[in-house]
């Protein structure tokens, strides 16, 4: 009983670490949406800044407001980064724990046989 007890918590720990390591993955791949329009896109077509769902606009001439415009963009994808990251550590907190718990039950199941 309590060999299956290590095991299962060595595939919970294996889940929830493959779950961090996604999580830092795609906390790796965000880019900053500056919002401007594209070549193929869409009248009509969204993006989101500040939890906000904005229409594209044309790259503005303005460097000023260019900057301010791509300064904020780059301020929400390390928002959207950083807490992907924290979800990431805490799935990893929870791999970890679930590996020593495994770790223990094998151990305390080797020394009472």
């Amino acid at each position: 009983m309590m060999k299956l007890l290590s095991i299962l918590l060595a595939i919970a720990a294996l889940g929830t670490g493959l779950r961090a390591a996604h999580k830092w993955y795609t906390a790796s791949q965000v880019q900053p949406d500056f919002g401007y329009i594209y070549p193929g896109s869409q009248p009509g077509e969204t993006y989101r800044r500040g939890g906000m769902e904005l229409l594209r606009f044309p790259e503005p001439t303005d460097p000023e407001l260019k900057q301010m415009n791509e300064s904020a963009a780059t301020l929400d994808a390390l928002n959207e980064a950083a807490s992907l990251n924290k979800s990431a550590a805490v799935w990893t907190a929870g791999s970890v724990a679930l590996s020593a718990l495994s770790a223990i039950v094998g151990a305390v199941e080797s020394a009472c046989k």
